[in-house]
């Protein structure tokens, strides 16, 4: 497992899923009762980036439960949950980030320390320090929806830095692919889960490099269509427009309605699909 939920899970196992977060079950306590309560036939599963970046407030047939600094851990308890209430006919999971075990820190560090060091990978400091508030961050937050500008212009020399490990993804293809397999698994007849690439900014990880890692995943699962991602409708020429990013770490809702009207539709056409007989894909 990965106790820190620095990163996706690297095995895995025939039984069900051990969680062994502390406090995973109160933490999450709010968010399972929108999940048991919502008439939503739809949930997106996710860090800040499907938080912040998916607006769902006028929609009623999709739930967002995108929490800030999500952990492995607790995005495949959510995941289980979902499933498990048998109510819900997608539940679409983001699929990155990755940070790979050997970046994962001790839990003796302080703040300072996880804030200069690789973990900040796919987190920005912002979201970082949201989960030290006394109030955790959960869902889109419909009373104070982003306002439009100032917008964000470029990718950093320093955000480039940050999140170098973009440029090392794919040296980690087998290990994405196991947790998109984990991920997978937990589908049934009832409930599609979907695993997503969410938008990248293009100058941290253009759209041809995403296609590239997604081919390299899938020969790992042995498996077609078992990842959507953006790179489906977008071109690196229309990601560079800047109204589309919040930062270099999250696109903005602009974005993120095209993108969910494109999750919805293939969810419901069945083109895209989770592996139903996982047991028998092979990883070398």
């Amino acid at each position: 497992m990965d106790p820190l939920g620095l990163g996706w899970v690297t095995e895995v196992a025939n039984e069900p899923a051990v969680y062994d977060e502390i406090n995973t079950r109160l933490v999450f306590e709010e968010i399972k009762t929108a999940l048991a309560e919502t008439s939503a036939t739809k949930v997106l599963i996710g860090s800040s980036r499907v938080m912040r970046g998916f607006d769902t407030c006028a929609l009623n047939a999709v739930l967002n439960i995108g929490v800030s600094s999500i952990t492995s851990t607790q995005t495949e308890y959510l995941v289980d949950y979902a499933v498990n209430l048998n109510k819900f006919d997608a539940i679409f999971v983001e699929a990155l980030p990755y940070t790979p075990p050997e970046k994962i820190l001790s839990a003796q560090k302080d703040l300072i320390a996880k804030l200069i060091s690789l973990r900040t990978f796919f987190i920005s400091s912002e979201a970082l320090l949201g989960q030290f508030k006394p109030k955790s961050q959960a869902k889109f937050d419909c009373s104070h929806p982003g306002a439009a500008g100032p917008y964000f212009t470029e990718v950093s020399t320093f955000d480039k830095r940050v999140y170098r490990q973009y440029r090392n993804i794919s040296r980690h293809t087998t290990n994405i692919a196991l947790a998109v397999k984990r991920i997978q698994s937990k589908a049934t007849a009832q409930t599609n889960v979907i695993l997503f690439i969410p938008p990248v900014h293009p100058d941290l990880l253009n759209p041809d490099e995403v296609n590239q890692l997604i081919a390299d995943i899938e020969r790992e699962l042995g498996e077609q269509n078992s990842l959507v991602s953006y790179s489906e409708i977008y071109d690196r020429e229309f990601l560079n427009e800047p109204k589309l990013w919040q930062d270099a770490n999250h696109f903005s809702p602009e974005l993120g309605a095209y993108y969910l009207q494109h999750l919805v539709q293939v969810s419901d056409s069945g083109d895209k699909h989770p592996m139903r007989d996982h047991d028998s894909t092979k990883i070398n």
